[in-house]
């Protein structure tokens, strides 16, 4: 298992890089479609498992809901990066709008 990771090299999409592609052109240009939803990922597969922190969750949320944004966690590892962080299913929920959970996946099933 991954373990918690901080940076957009791992993955991990912060508040911060949300804000500044959403208030750019897609803002100003009605040639852009206006972003409705931000989706993650928990774990971060293809960043090697990494896992995407409650904290920065918490952050990515309130800016994307400031932003109009509706927040969507693929959690097809969700249950992996609970057992890795002590963190509950409930907690990461709590944090996003909506989510799904994949149990053949968190068990390395086909």
């Amino acid at each position: 298992m991954g373990t918690p990771a901080t940076d957009e090299d791992a993955g991990i999409l912060s508040s911060g890089v949300l804000r500044q592609a959403i208030d750019g052109k897609a803002r100003s240009n009605s040639f852009y479609a206006t972003p409705r939803l931000v989706v993650i990922e928990n774990t971060v597969n293809a960043a090697g498992g990494t896992i995407h922190p409650l904290a920065a969750m918490a952050e990515l949320r309130t800016v994307a809901h400031e932003l109009g944004m509706t927040v969507y966690l693929d959690g097809a590892r969700l249950l992996n990066a609970c057992v890795a962080t002590g963190v509950s299913p409930r907690a990461y929920a709590a944090e996003v709008d909506a989510l799904s959970v994949c149990f053949s996946k968190g068990l390395c099933a086909p």
